[in-house]
This record gives C-alpha cells, structure tokens and sequence, in this order.
C-alpha cells in the first residue's frame, strides 16, 4: 500500500496525508492477531502515511512493510528495562513524536483496548492536547480461536464469552471474583496464562469447576505456525510445559466443536517452512500467496535486479520500434525495465503501435496491463521452449525483439533465429548475492526449512555456490519452478523433490503440496 505515495511530490504528499489522517496526530492503531492480512484496511492506509511507527515486536514484518521506506520505525521491545518500566518511556516517545510530525502510529498487536493499555495511551496524549484516533483491531481472543476452529460462542453451548487477564493471578491485590469467573455460563479466554498456570488451574478446580472442563491452549495464534493442544482444566499444567507466549488459553464446552471445525490445518502447505529466493521486489505477492496456503515463508533474494549494462543497445531497439514485427518478454523484470527505458527515451506505449507482443507466461503477461498493452501470444507451456513452439507459426521472415535478462539460456535467440530476424538485448542485469547472512546459515545448518524454492537456472547455481558450506543432509528439500531449473538441481547433485507442471510460483505451491500428501 505505501508503494501508492512513492511517486507523489513532497507538497502532495503532505496534502494527502492531511486527507486521509484528517485532525489526528496520533494513531493508536490494532495490527490484529498475527497474520498480516487480519489488519483493517483504515489500519494500513493510515501506515501508509504515518511518519514514524512505534510497534509491538509481535508485528508481522509484512504490515510493516506497509509503512512507507523514509518513515521511522521504532520496536518499543527495544526500549530498557521490562515492560512494566518501559511503557512510561514509550508514552514519553509517543508524545513526543506526535509534537514533532504529522502522522505518528503506535502499531500495537490485537486490540489497542483491550489488554493493550490503549487506554493508558491516549490519556498520555490528552494531557499533552494531542488529538489522536483509535483504529480498532482484531483481537487474539477472537482471531486464535477463530483459526484453531473454536467458536467463542454457540448457540447450544455458550451464549456469552468473557476475556480475562492470568496476569494478576500473582498479585495478593487481585480485583478479579475467581468465584464470579468460574461460574460463568459461557466461554472463557484467558490472556497470558503461562506464568502463572498453575495457579489458574488451582482457583478454577477450588472454586468449583469440573476438572475435566475442556480447554484449549493456542499459541502464536492466526500465526502459520500456530499449535493448537486440547486438554482439560486439569492438564492445563501438563500440557503447557512446551509452549511459550503468545499463548491463549479457551476453558469451555466450545473447544469440542475444534474436532469438526478444525480448518487452519488443513490447508495445503499448513505447517510447512518455505523459503523463497526471488528478488526482494517480487517477493511480496508470492509471500502473501504462501502464507494463504498456511506456510511459514520468508524470502531469501540470491540476486538483485540491478540497471541495464548496456543502455545503448536496449535505446537502439527502441529508436527501431517503428520496424519491429514481435516484442517478446521472458519476464516481468523485463517488462518493468524496458517500460523505464521507454520513458528515458521519451516515449510511451504508443511506441509500440505495429508491435506484437509475446510473454514466456501469464504472470510476465498481467506485468503488461498497467502499460495499456495487452499480450498477443502466451504459450501454454511457460517456457523457452513453449515461446518457440508457439512464436515459431508467426514469425517467419519477421522482426523480432527479445528483451530478457543479461545472462540466461539461449534457446530462443537461437530456435527463432533460424525463421526471422531476431535481435535480443539485456534490459536489466543479475548482481549476485556475495554470502548468505550468517543467521539464515545457522538456519539451514539446523534444518529450519522444510523447502527451498528455486525459480530460475540463473538462481538454482545461486543458490548451490552459496550453500556449498552446509554439508550433508541438512539443506532443505527443493522445489522449482521447472524442468529446466531442476536440471541445475541435478547438475548439481542433488534431486528436486517438487517440479512445477505450471511453471509459475502458484505451480510451484501446487507440486509441494502434492509432494507432502505423498509423504504423509
């Protein structure tokens, strides 16, 4: 979202920030309860304008990504002392950073309300006459149970729900009737249970309730690595002992309804660790897709997409446009970077008006729409060789243009070359990653990732020069996006446990998925 305002002028932009804040300063704003597609939409729009972000450190990195790149991030994690100490110093911040700038967030996981000292907050910013505004979030006490498959309330068994903090289970000074909370006629979801479990199993058993009341625990609720454990008021202290926060705790006849409802799980890559290595601007559209399909993903670029090496040769096929017959693109970084070049040379779309287009797949196609152009020909084999087969019926004795990257197969330039005129320019260059970040090593040396995915030749060798010193077994089981990628694979020694029939990054989820139901 804040791609939208990267292009604006300085004094647009502050227009529309005043548009779309209108009098607030100050946003307390609920980042929801851990997946990154729960946050509202008012939520990420006021992220996209904010100046400076003060968030949680159990915020998704992909709603910060919302921010825009100028803005100031601040983790309120990072502040001194425990949280107790450090919530005055992140009031003073607040404040004082709303004095200072137009737009200032306090990005909070949840609800800002509800056990989030929202409330706290914003009389901190009263006191200081600072208007401010609260976006309201989806809570972890609805969201977890939502994705475990545990109704909070039901019409044949609970008509209410109450949250309730654990926390001051270990004060004398509790304000809480445990007498009042045990005999509840509905569901109740406790937050921040774990220091202080025994004790809750110990009041909810002396103030009368059944031991053998169902209860849930779900920690990193909504999270793709979610665990959901289904005890009973009794095994709360038993079955507690491996997890950590953020964990919630259901107590209630409800969490029977989990063995139907169950649905997170279930999904085709639930509970699986991907790592991607596309380049880091392409990244985030795949992320969202996996992460859909229940993985734990993270993107990890082998190479940057850097400028062109040879503009001279791309500007001349431009000025050569008016005697093009086909246009073919291998990729949506071609696409993107002829359309800059294009406007360095002060021209448009229009440029291409006699011009055919090809695109090696569909996803190379769509990066053509926003242009105005829409493609002639999509092979449906979503390769070189497709583009070949397929070209091929059209193009003899014609001019043809490819646009690729600067390094790459060959196959088309050659195939094609034998029926027209084929000239093919670089319009962007690969710039190889030097070294893997010492924690992604320690990641792979301790099997973290179940599956690599590999997208191109180009990033396969990549990706086996970078990992030659993680030995034996421990690499990841590989997917790629291809045939001709799994070659590298297998020049390389190893085997691709998943190939792509689709030769898309979708394709590559759907081979995945399909390699796991056979090993199960």
């Amino acid at each position: 979202m804040s791609e939208r305002f990267l292009d604006l002028d300085s004094s647009r932009f502050c227009e529309h920030q005043e548009e779309t804040a209108g009098p607030a300063k100050a946003f307390l704003v609920g980042a929801g309860p851990g997946d990154p597609g729960l946050i509202t939409r008012r939520g990420a729009e006021i992220l996209g304008i904010a100046d400076v972000v003060l968030y949680d450190r159990l915020v998704a990195d992909s709603i910060l990504h919302l921010c825009r790149p100028e803005a100031e991030l601040i983790c309120v994690q990072t502040l001194e002392g425990t949280h107790p100490q450090r919530w005055p110093e992140i009031c003073r911040i607040l404040v004082e950073k709303s004095l200072k700038h137009r737009v200032v967030v306090r990005l909070k996981g949840g609800d800002c309300f509800l056990f989030g000292r929202g409330a706290e907050e914003c009389e901190a910013l009263l006191a200081e006459n600072i208007t401010y505004e609260v976006v309201p979030g989806v809570s972890s006490g609805l969201g977890g149970p939502a994705w475990a498959g545990i109704p909070v309330t039901h019409r044949e068994m609970a008509s209410s729900v109450a949250f309730v903090t654990a926390h001051e289970l270990g004060s004398r000074e509790t304000r809480m009737d445990w007498g009042a909370i045990t005999a509840f006629p509905g569901t109740l979801v406790f937050f921040m249970p774990l220091i202080q479990i025994q004790n809750l199993k110990d009041r909810l058993i002396s103030k009368g309730m059944d031991p053998n009341t169902p209860a849930a625990f779900i920690e990193r609720g909504t999270r793709p690595d979610q665990r959901v454990i289904t005890t009973t008021v009794d095994g709360l202290v038993e079955s507690s002992k491996e997890l950590e926060s953020p964990t919630l705790v259901v107590v209630g006849q409800v969490v029977n309804k989990r063995k139907d409802l169950a649905w997170s799980e279930k999904r085709p890559l639930a509970g699986l660790k991907i790592l991607l290595t596309r380049p880091g601007h392409q990244a985030a559209n795949t992320v969202a897709h996996y992460q859909r399909l229940g993985a734990l993903v993270e993107n990890q670029p082998l190479v940057k997409i850097s400028a062109n090496p040879n503009p001279e040769a791309l500007q001349q096929a431009i000025s050569n446009l008016d005697q093009t017959d086909w246009i073919v693109f291998s990729s949506t970084n071609g696409v993107r970077c002829f359309w800059q070049a294009l406007k360095n040379c002060g021209r448009d779309s229009r440029s291409l008006g006699r011009c055919k287009v090809a695109c090696i797949g569909p996803s190379t196609a769509n990066a053509l729409m926003p242009y105005g152009i829409k493609a002639d020909l999509v092979p449906s084999e979503y390769s070189s060789e497709g583009v070949v087969s397929e070209l091929g019926k059209y193009c003899a004795g014609k001019n043809v243009l490819l646009v690729r990257a600067s390094r790459g197969r060959d196959l088309m330039q050659k195939e094609l070359g034998r029926l027209a005129h084929v000239v093919q320019v670089a319009a962007y260059s690969h710039e190889d990653l030097l070294r893997l970040p010492q924690s992604r090593l320690i990641q792979l040396e301790n099997r973290f990732w179940d599956w690599v995915v590999l997208g191109s030749s180009t990033i396969a060798q990549q990706w086996f020069d970078l990992t030659s010193q993680v030995y034996g077994n421990n690499l990841p089981k590989i997917a790629t996006i291809s045939p001709v990628t799994a070659e590298v694979v297998i020049t390389n020694g190893k085997k691709p446990e998943a190939i792509a029939k689709e030769y898309t990054f979708a394709g590559v989820a759907k081979a995945i998925a399909t390699s796991v139901r056979k090993y199960i």
